[in-house]
């Protein structure tokens, strides 16, 4: 089966990228086997991020998962707490807002393991997208004084363009491309400056800008930094609601996604994911039936294999069109052959969120269930999983 067709509408029966047979498909990992062989130290160096964390409720999550894995590795929940903020986690967001409930939600996950947490130095790796438009370049003369004249004029040239980067970067958050700088150079540039001489009018608002340099230099790393796990529930706006600048942008940056905010964020999350490593993410499910995104899914299909794909109903936001949600690696695998599960039937039916999680465990369970959705009444009450094995309809659940 083609790429083309592999989300084609309403084509639930044997949905993979070939015609193998699962016998033929390499082993898939288990949980956690790609730590296996690496010592309690390496653990910080697996890094995990959601480029529109919103209130963070993703990286809350994600922190009890790492809490786990640190665990099994022998570390102390207190020690674990501190390394997850300081080197696992990262997250962005251009509404400052949410920046701030997101650090907030983190700090107190963190605390719940490490009620010292916030009266030690903790350096979170949260941040919102700032713009740089208001900087004052004049006062980059003042950085960097003590360096060497190669390593200054090098650090110069990759701020500058760093910082044009950044210009109107409120409008584009997270899908910039940001390209890979010297950034412990950056950071030694960024946070010295010495005045020579007598003090002027030219100074005023330095400290201001070293604030300001030194996190757009932060921002600038997470986001040309590649991640073992991009998660994220990114926005959805249809072109027709993007500004002049951000229209623009993503019509000459994303071609293949310009038709909705939703589907660049699918292109860049891949884009932020090492290789042999996973993106997930939950989005509208016209991303895998209209015609209009079918090169984007051929994009998509050609970078990596979709290892789980869930379509389900309204119930999951009560969004009106329901909502799908897939885990892929970053890795193309002869033969291989994912799972997917249909979770509803028609696009507008409303199905409570434990009914969907019951009816994607039964599936799981048992690949052969079907359920008759015409049955499903939620003014009454939600699905008995007794009552729900013995349904015998026409529409089945779970495919390979």
């Amino acid at each position: 089966m083609s790429a083309a067709v592999a989300f084609a509408p309403n084509r639930y029966s044997r949905v993979h990228l070939n015609t193998a047979s699962l016998n033929n498909a390499p082993p898939k990992p288990q949980v956690g086997a790609s730590l296996k062989g690496y010592s309690l130290h390496c653990i910080i160096f697996r890094t995990a991020t959601d480029p529109a964390m919103g209130s963070g409720h993703i990286l809350v999550y994600a922190f009890d998962v790492l809490m786990q894995i640190y665990e099994s590795y022998g570390h102390t929940k207190r020690d674990a707490a501190k390394s997850i903020v300081e080197n696992n986690l990262y997250g962005l967001d251009i509404d400052k807002r949410a920046y701030q409930l997101s650090y907030f939600a983190l700090m107190m996950k963190a605390r719940q393991y490490n009620r010292r947490i916030l009266d030690v130095h903790t350096t979170s790796n949260v941040f919102i997208v700032q713009e740089s438009n208001e900087i004052n370049r004049n006062h980059l003369q003042y950085f960097g004084i003590e360096m060497n004249a190669m390593e200054r004029n090098s650090a110069l040239l990759q701020l500058n363009n760093l910082l044009d980067t950044f210009i109107d970067a409120n409008e584009y958050g997270s899908i910039l491309n940001v390209e890979n700088c010297n950034w412990e150079l950056l950071t030694q540039f960024t946070s010295n400056f010495k005045l020579n001489g007598q003090l002027s009018v030219d100074i005023i608002g330095i400290e201001d800008t070293k604030t300001k340099l030194i996190q757009i230099t932060k921002v600038g790393k997470a986001l040309a930094t590649n991640y073992e796990v991009v998660i994220t529930n990114p926005p959805y706006m249809g072109s027709n609601g993007m500004g002049d600048k951000l229209g623009a942008f993503v019509k000459q940056n994303y071609p293949n996604s310009k038709m909705d905010m939703f589907a660049v964020f699918v292109e860049k999350i891949l884009c932020m994911t090492k290789s042999n490593h996973f993106v997930a993410t939950i989005i509208q499910p016209s991303f895998i039936s209209l015609g209009s995104f079918e090169k984007l899914r051929k994009q998509t299909l050609s970078m990596g294999c979709i290892e789980t794909m869930l379509h389900m109903g309204r119930g999951i936001f009560g969004i009106d069109f329901g909502s799908t949600s897939f885990v892929q690696r970053k890795s193309t695998i002869p033969n291989f052959i994912g799972n997917y599960s249909r979770l509803h039937d028609r696009t507008f039916q409303f199905i409570d969120p434990s009914d969907i999680e019951k009816l994607y465990l039964l599936s799981k369970g048992d690949k052969s269930f079907t359920f008759d959705f015409s049955t499903y009444n939620t003014t009454t009450e939600n699905l008995d999983e007794n009552e729900v094995s013995e349904q015998s309809a026409e529409i089945k659940l779970f495919y390979e």
